[in-house]
Order: C-alpha cells, then structure tokens, then sequence
C-alpha cells in the first residue's frame, strides 16, 4: 500500500471514528435522561398543569413523564424544566436536540424546546427551537442548531406547551451534532420555499435551498455595534432564501411555497425578474413555474411583500476546467463539522485546496503563497474567510459556499486580497459580515459570484481594483455595492439588491483617480432607502466625506448603460462630493437608462459641486427614460426633481426637434470600433453619417458600413438615415 492510500485510509478511519465518538455523545450526553430518575418540574404560569410519571408507558415501554392541564387558555402556556440542568452551551457550536413526545388527548397540540441562561447579569436571553406538533403515537422530534448566544454553562433546556390535553414525553436528549445533522442542516429544504429542476430530458430533481435570516440584535453579540439596530430593527422578521444549481441548454423551475402566511400566492401577482429576460411565470396553487434558457441571477416576486422573505435563483453555466478529484496537486479536505483547517496543514508540495461536499470550518484563512488554486465542490459549506495577500494569481472557484456566519460582525472581509491577478468564479458568498469581495491588487476577475446574506452596515458588495472585469454577478449588500475607485474597470451583467445603505453604483469616496470605466447591464431588483442619505443613491459619488488631508478624486470618460430599476427607488442621483476638497467628474456618457424614483417628498436628485473647485462636465444622457419620460434639455430638471449647482448643462441625446427616436432594432458592431464599423438590421442603402458630441458632421458612407479608421480615439454618434441610431467609441 502507498503512502497516500494508507493516508487515505486513515483519514477515513479517524473520521468514521470521530463519528462513532459524536453519535455516542449524543447517546450518552443526555439533559435530563429517559425519565427514571425523573428530575423534572412544571411552571404553571396561568394553566393548572400537572405533572406525573408513569411506569411502562414510554417508547420503550420505560417510565415517561405525564402532564395533564385543562386551564391552557389563548395566549397562555406552561412550561417543563429538568432539574439536571444547568449545561454548558458554547456560542456557534452546533448542537442536537431530541426527544419523544406524543399526546392522549387532541392531535395538534404544539410542544416547543428552548433554551434559556438562567444568568441576570445577562439579562436572560433566550432562543426558541422548532416546534413539535404532537400526535396520538409515540414520535421522535429532532431539531440540530448553531447555538446563537455567548457562551454559558447555565443554559437550561425548557418545553413550552400552549394548548390543553394530555401529553407524554421521554428520553430527551441534547449534545454536539454529528456530520449527517448538521449536514442536513445545510441542505434540507427552508420552511418557505421548496425548488425542482427539470433539464433536457432529464427526471424532476430537488435542489437545495438556503435562507439568510435578519439576525437579532443583541448589544455586544459577536462585536455588534450600536448602529447595527438600526437596519437591523428596520428588516427584523425578514429572510432571503436562495438556490445554486448549473444547467445546460434550457431547464425548466418548479417552485413551491411552503408557508403561505410569510408569502401569500393565491391572487398575488407573481413576477421573474430580471425584466429583460421576458420570463412569463405559470401560477398553478401554490406553485410557481418558468423555464430559463440562459444562466443567470433571477429573484421570485410574489406579491407586493413577498420580496421581505424572497428567494434568489442562481442558475449557473456548467463548469470549466473543474479539477479533478484525484489530482494530486489538489490538498482534499474532508468535511469536518468541528475542526479548523489551518494554513499548516497543508504541505508546501500541494498547490490546490479542494474542498469536498460537506460543511468545513477554515476561520479566518491567511492562503499560502504555495496555493494558486481553491476549490468549492458543489454543496461545499465553507465557514470563514479567505485573506490573499503572500502570492499573486490565485484562483477561488467552484459552486461551494463561502459563509461568515461564525465570524464576528466585521472581522474579515470574505475574500480580501492586495495582491493581483486573482480570479474568484462561481461561488456563493453567504451571511457576509463585512466587505463580501475585496480585490485591492490590479487585473482581477470576477465572475458569476454570488453575494448574499449581509444585513448591518459596512457589508458592502464587490470591489476590484485598476483594469479588472466583473460579470455575471449578483450583489445584495447593505453597503456600497458596485464600487469602482481606479481605472480601466470593466462591470457588466450585474444584479443588485440595495438595503438601506450605500449606492448601488459608488464612484468615489475619496482619492480615487478613475478613468475609463465601463458599467454594462446593470438591474437593480430593489432600493430600501428609507431616508436622504449623503451615500445612498443609484449613482453615488461621496468625496472626501471624513475630510482628510491632501486628497484630490477625479472620474473621467466613464460609459454607464443599459440601467434598469426593476421596482421604483427612492433617489437615482447623489452625486454631491464633499466640498471639503475637490473632485472633478467629467465626461460620463449614461446611455439606455430606464429608472424609475419614488415620488417623494423625503428624497431629492442631487448632482451638486460643494467645492469652488469641483468641475462636473461633459455628462450626455442618451436615451435616458426616467419613470416612462424619455429625458430632453427642456425637461430634465423638472421631471427629475434635481437640483443642481456647479453642474455644466448636459448633452442630450436623441435631439428631438432635428431627429427621429429609433426604433432601436439595429446594432452597432464592433462597440468599440478599430476600423470598420457595421449596422445590422437596416437596408442595404442606407445613409450612415458619423458625428463628433458637439453634433458636427465627420464622415459618412452608404449601406451597411463606414470605415473610421481615421478617427482619432473618443465617443461618437451615428445616425442611419437622419435619424439618431446611438453611440460609439473609437478605439
């Protein structure tokens, strides 16, 4: 035998045999036992509940406790305590909780485990487990958890019954959990949604879903700041739940909701969005169907609230270039639900991690410069955070998840990286605490990356520094989430859901020096802005906001186009820089934007130079619809609500009163141009004339192309037969 399949071997040993050591935890590590030595007390509250034991009655035919009321009004309840108690509980440690119950009287009756710190200097915090629904025969509850509170050894385990009868209850257990529940865990079904995918030929087939829930704020509670109630009160009771999967060609979803009261269907209005995609859902009870023929980031919106507990389909391309399981550049970690990977353990001779399907724990990773490849196996549940910063070229990919959920509230960026040339690819970051994506260094890439989960302020979205292309990403953030602060960045093919903080596109926040961005196909599902904040718009430049010393920002030669708001927001323009220092914007070209803004009283269009020495120039709004008003220089400041100072006067485009508006149903290709440009979808004679921005004639050509390669590099317009046909650029 080689010494890597002994390895094998025993790595597969020592893991069957720590199961066997947790499976027999939880046999032996019991709260209150099997009821023979009975140990247990009633609260009566305001029921007259009574309690005995009884011999030969149990599952087992052992003794089982007994509880009898008939005072258990509305609203009212009692409650079970063992006296074996109190344990110790530690904080994001997952444990299980079992028992048998079963009741003599009315089937229905709700039985419901918590778990209470009988400590008053912590004002006795508490969580509720799941509730049991009883019957008239002997059933086993078993509910695994990620213990929420701190640490404590005075936790008690309680039972909460609300409703008269009889019930019995016996070997009630609680202990660590084992791989299989907290696996189970992870990929069992939420409460709300529950998804089916049918490919090609292919048989219905399940596919997990996850659910973000809005955490509870407790001061101090893994480093909770006081600001964080303040979002955190405002989407309290709220949830997101989401679903990963790839496919090819075409598949068709199958949604069912599970719990009609958090999203009411019946009669409600179900919408597929992104809109661009022209998905027509099937209503059929309380299921919802479509079909998707390309790969994308889709939200499932029923209802005017059901978005307050919505679900995300991320529908992802097949894999490239996936390792394979047996390359042995690849260091295979086994799913452990306890131990911490380390940058120790793996040895200088492996380039590649592989994370196996499972749950794994990595805390906060510092990558070894002797990794260039991380891989997350699909169903991959990976807690921690990835730190970049020893060797540039690294590569994050898969379908895995990367969760901050066990992490303290900003304490690590999800992945953090100084150094260039990283890719991050495919995966979910999950429940993320601070920045989701922080690429520092250059000539990075991002791509089908998923963000998720983040709920309190400073969770901001994707960041990737000078001449880096981001695609195909969705961003949820509570924070800022496209932010673009150097230059030669390339965003396309973006979804975002705005909480209640940041910009959805963030220019500046001092010191930035950003030319020749290109932001692409951007669709903002929702704004949850409930007051004028100095960051939070559509597209957002701050400055200097903290007034530090020596800093200059300029943004220039930026192309914004094809925005869509998918719902109304409440503002798309904050761009009012500090006016602590200055900071030019010029030269933006915002082409093919279809937004809508809330019509309030709370919240204003601001494109605004506080400092003497601000220029904001050169903007051009090209086929600028602003809530169905196509925008002119006759009634943008009207219809927009802005107010302006310091703002050079735009160029508008098309000029109506000299040109017709296109149908738009030609392209202009290549976009941006070298040499020759085409227009497909006109007749072979039309009449093709070039223009620089301040509207004179350079060039013309008839039928279907123009040859520009004398024009020296910049933005042009063209026209096909005197009517405006759009803009390009000269490369």
């Amino acid at each position: 035998m080689t010494n890597k399949k002994r390895k094998i071997v025993l790595i597969v040993f020592v893991w069957l045999l720590s199961c066997f050591v947790i499976m027999a935890q939880i046999s032996n590590y019991l709260t209150i036992g099997n009821m023979e030595s009975e140990g247990w007390t009633v609260k009566n509250l305001v029921s007259d509940a009574i309690l005995s034991y009884e011999n030969s009655t149990g599952p087992d035919n052992s003794r089982a406790l007994k509880v009898s009321a008939t005072n258990v009004s509305s609203g009212s309840y009692y409650v079970l305590i063992g006296t074996s108690q109190p344990l110790t509980l530690n904080e994001q440690e997952y444990y299980t909780i079992s028992y048998w119950a079963k009741t003599t009287d009315a089937e229905g009756i709700s039985i419901t485990p918590w778990i209470q710190i009988s400590d008053a200097s912590i004002n006795y915090p508490f969580v509720n487990l799941e509730d049991g629904i009883l019957t008239g025969e002997w059933k086993q509850y078993k509910y695994t958890f990620s213990y929420p509170l701190q640490t404590s050894s005075k936790a008690l385990v309680k039972f909460r019954i609300r409703n008269p009868g009889t019930i019995y209850l016996d070997n009630v257990q609680i202990g660590p959990a084992n791989f299989d529940d907290i696996q189970e865990l992870h990929v069992r079904d939420t409460k709300i949604y529950s998804v089916n995918i049918v490919e090609k030929n292919e048989k219905s087939k399940q596919v997990p879903v996850y659910k973000s829930n809005c955490p509870v704020y407790v001061p101090g509670y893994m480093n909770m700041q006081s600001k964080d109630n303040i979002p955190l009160s405002l989407f309290k009771g709220r949830s997101i739940s989401w679903t990963n999967f790839s496919f090819a060609d075409s598949v068709q979803v199958v949604i069912e909701i599970l719990d009609i009261e958090k999203v009411p269907v019946y009669g409600k209005q179900v919408r597929v969005l992104p809109s661009r995609y022209n998905i027509i859902p099937e209503i059929n009870g309380n299921k919802v169907s479509f079909m998707l023929t390309k790969p994308g980031q889709f939200s499932v919106e029923i209802g005017e609230d059901g978005y307050k507990n919505g679900l995300m389909i991320f529908a992802n391309p097949l894999e490239i270039n996936k390792p394979d399981i047996n390359d042995q550049s690849y260091y295979m970690v086994e799913p452990d639900s306890s131990g911490v990977l380390l940058p120790s353990d793996i040895p200088a001779t492996y380039t590649g991690i592989y994370f196996k399907k499972g749950p794994h724990n990595i805390d906060v990773f510092q990558v070894p410069a002797h990794i260039k490849n991380i891989y997350m196996a699909d169903s991959a549940w990976i807690y921690g955070a990835l730190q970049i910063h020893e060797s540039k070229g690294v590569r994050v990919f898969g379908r895995g998840v990367l969760s901050q959920a066990k992490l303290n509230y900003r304490q690590s960026h999800g992945i953090d990286a100084s150094v260039d040339s990283v890719t991050v690819e495919g995966i979910v970051v999950a429940d993320f605490k601070f920045f989701a994506v922080r690429l520092m260094g250059s000539h990075n890439e991002i791509n089908w990356v998923k963000v998720i989960g983040g709920w309190v302020y400073n969770c901001d979205g994707i960041t990737a520094y000078a001449n880096s292309k981001v695609s195909h990403c969705f961003i949820w953030a509570n924070d800022d989430a496209i932010k673009v602060y150097q230059s030669n960045i390339t965003w396309s093919d973006i979804v975002v859901w705005q909480l209640n903080n940041g910009g959805v596109i963030q220019i500046s926040w001092g010191r930035t020096q950003a030319y020749n961005c290109h932001i692409s196909r951007v669709d903002v599902l929702r704004a949850e802005w409930v007051k004028q904040g100095f960051n939070a718009a559509l597209l957002s430049c701050v400055g200097n906001h903290y007034h530090e010393a020596n800093r200059y920002s300029i943004q220039k030669d930026w192309i914004i186009e094809d925005v869509v708001t998918e719902n109304p927001i409440p503002v798309i323009f904050g761009i009012n820089p500090d006016d602590f220092s200055p900071n030019d914007i010029r030269n933006f070209t915002l082409k093919n934007w279809n937004v809508k803004m809330l019509d309030s009283d709370v919240f204003r269009n601001k494109i605004i130079a506080g400092n003497p020495q601000t220029i904001i120039d050169g903007f051009i709004f090209d086929n600028f619809i602003y809530n169905d008003i196509l925008i002119t220089k006759d009634n943008w400041l009207d219809v927009m609500k802005i107010d302006t100072s310091g703002f050079a006067t735009p160029t508008f485009y098309p000029v109506l009163n000299n040109m017709v508006v296109p149908a738009h149903k030609s392209k202009i290709i290549p976009n941006p141009v070298c040499d020759v440009l085409c227009v497909e979808g006109i007749r072979d004679f039309a009449i093709l004339k070039v223009y620089d921005l301040s509207s004179r004639l350079l060039m013309q050509g008839k039928g279907q192309r123009v040859d520009v390669t004398n024009l020296k590099k910049g933005i042009y317009f063209l026209t096909v037969d005197n009517n405006y046909e759009g803009l390009f650029i000269k490369d």
